[in-house]
């Protein structure tokens, strides 16, 4: 089961050495609890933004942009996923037939069964266009995302690892307002840093990849 804002809300106050006993719910007026709301989404934002969470990571074959406008490097733009945050990776696909729009799952760089290609990452490149719309440029022809979603796509379930990192960020940009003490929120900041880093190892340990594998074989060695 996921954590939603409340909890990481009263989280944030613990962590920042303040009772809870007044946080009943989302309709909360407690003073701390709607200053904390306020950052909220802001908070998750860039917490979402600074790792590549695991439990924020989704794949989607892309929609091509059919109002296409000229890029010089690159000849192909696809609209940009309505829940994405940010486009980590992009790659090749291949339609598995021409009448649905379904593609063929990739080997995303681990085992290879007999027969099977791995999938090739693309270079792309994120822009505005003119009616102010994010597009995404690549030269794959049927292009496939790996992104991370957005704040609210993922506020209502959410992993404990990026349920305490938050916590920590959220806690950071408010203490100075809720306890006056700038040390305080320095302190958050360097734990929010350190959860963080513990994630990517975690995540990292969680995937298994050609660059996990040849670790193995260099250490068995």
């Amino acid at each position: 089961m996921g954590f939603g804002k409340v909890q990481v809300i009263k989280l944030a106050l613990i962590n920042l050495g303040i009772s809870t006993t007044n946080v009943m719910g989302p309709s909360s007026t407690d003073r701390n609890y709607v200053l904390m709301q306020n950052y909220f989404d802001i908070a998750l934002e860039k917490t979402l933004m600074d790792h590549d969470w695991n439990c924020a990571s989704a794949f989607r074959t892309l929609t091509p942009d059919w109002e296409q406008e000229p890029h010089p490097n690159y000849l192909y733009s696809y609209d940009y996923p309505n829940d994405c945050l940010i486009i980590r990776e992009i790659y090749q696909s291949e339609k598995v037939n021409t009448t649905d729009e379904q593609v063929s799952y990739m080997n995303m760089r681990s085992y290879h069964p007999e027969g099977m290609t791995q999938a090739e990452k693309q270079l792309f490149e994120v822009c505005i266009n003119s009616a102010e719309k994010k597009t995404i440029y690549t030269n794959a022809s049927c292009a496939m995302a790996r992104y991370t979603r957005n704040a609210s796509a993922i506020e209502r379930e959410m992993s404990p690892d990026l349920a305490m990192a938050l916590s920590w960020y959220l806690a950071f940009l408010t203490a100075s307002a809720i306890t006056g003490a700038r040390t305080k929120a320095a302190d958050c900041l360097q734990i929010y840093q350190q959860m963080v880093n513990e994630a990517r190892v975690a995540d990292a340990n969680e995937a298994h990849t050609e660059e996990n594998e040849n670790d193995w074989i260099e250490a068995r060695n």
